[in-house]
């Protein structure tokens, strides 16, 4: 049974082709590669720089929950950056529109209080 399943997992593997699933027309990035490139700098905290202090995992944890939870936010909205240092949330990264900017600023205020920094841009079409 076993070296039935791990044959059927290899011909799956194999077998598998992206350009079957995205069409070389398609003109879509579906990363911001570009924001991160520009973010990475002394001065801008990244990821790399959330506390490991049980009080911000917490916060940096609520606030992602909330986020997540929240109805009609776009994949973007969901995916923002939230890094926490020492008490301080820092929020970076593309949105859809005003309204979801301001959703997310409303959270943050529900979840961190007043410590945070709104550094979210709004997508241009």
């Amino acid at each position: 049974m076993k070296r039935i399943y791990l044959a059927v997992l290899a011909t799956a593997a194999l077998s598998y082709n992206p350009a079957v699933y995205v069409s070389a027309d398609q003109n879509y990035n579906a990363d911001n590669t570009a924001e991160n490139v520009r973010d990475r700098n002394e001065v801008n905290p990244t990821a790399q720089d959330q506390s490991n202090r049980k009080a911000d995992i917490k916060v940096t944890a609520k606030l992602r929950r909330e986020i997540v939870r929240t109805r009609g936010l776009s994949v973007d909205a969901q995916n923002i950056k939230i890094i926490d240092q020492n008490g301080c949330v820092v929020l970076r990264g593309p949105v859809d529109s005003e309204h979801e900017k301001t959703v997310i600023e409303d959270l943050a205020r529900k979840c961190c209080g007043v410590n945070f920094k709104n550094e979210l841009e709004v997508k241009t079409p």
